[in-house]
């Protein structure tokens, strides 16, 4: 059975030349869409929210295989459910439907708000070396990590996309998900082991979802799933696409 297309949603602070090797190892069509803010990628306006992004996905790439990792994850998501007739099938990698408690949310609006100041600040060299320094970016070596493909960011657009993108400021999704379900989309939800938080999430995600959702966790890998373990993600990416229609 021919795959479907990919349409690949990258995380934060990439841009689409973060997956130039990836895409070489693919048989199929994958396109990386950029996050708005990123490379370039038109940024949000002063009043467009994440279901504009959604919008623009749905109405340039039509019905595909969205898939998405971390922010641009929840962006993939966003889009399927908006509008489940384009989505033939759903990856997430290290993914989350957003914050459920308002509380929670309204703390990480507030942290989003000071790094987004910090960005504004900083020289794109000074803040991803920190941005790289994360714990969650720890098991990358600087070959995985792929600085020089993110850098040139406009330090305006990237605050406003962690701003508008960022799950402080995103509405949890979280009640919305049995939609996938329902419009019989099949959702591949890829995790790494060493990663607990989003491999923890990932199986909430799953349960959330309901029949039409499948979980993989990759052993020996932590957040960064297609940088740490490249070949088995894209062969669970490759047996999953192989039935979606």
């Amino acid at each position: 059975m021919a795959q479907k297309r990919i349409v690949f949603i990258h995380g934060f602070t990439q841009t689409a030349a973060s997956y130039k090797e990836l895409q070489k190892r693919w048989d199929g069509l994958w396109e990386t869409a950029e996050l708005p803010g990123h490379g370039k990628a038109r940024p949000l306006g002063p009043n467009e929210t994440g279901k504009d992004a959604a919008l623009r996905l749905a109405e340039k790439y039509e019905r595909a295989v969205y898939a998405g990792y971390s922010m641009g994850a929840r962006l993939a998501m966003r889009t399927a459910l908006e509008y489940p007739d384009k989505a033939a099938g759903l990856i997430l990698i290290s993914a989350t439907a957003g914050i459920r408690d308002a509380t929670e949310r309204e703390s990480r609006r507030r942290s989003d708000e000071a790094l987004a100041r910090h960005i504004r600040e900083s020289e794109p060299e000074e803040f991803l070396r920190e941005w790289l320094s994360s714990p969650m970016f720890a098991r990358l070596s600087s070959e995985q990590a792929n600085a020089e493909a993110r850098l040139g960011y406009d330090r305006n657009n990237l605050a406003d996309a962690l701003l508008k993108l960022g799950p402080g400021s995103e509405e949890s999704m979280w009640e919305r998900l049995p939609i996938l379900s329902s419009h019989q989309i099949p959702v591949l939800i890829l995790a790494g082991e060493e990663d607990k938080k989003y491999s923890k999430t990932a199986r909430e995600l799953k349960t959330a979802i309901g029949r039409t959702a499948e979980l993989r966790i990759i052993k020996n890998c932590g957040h960064a799933v297609l940088a740490e373990q490249p070949e088995e993600a894209l062969a669970r990416i490759k047996s999953f696409t192989a039935k979606c229609r």
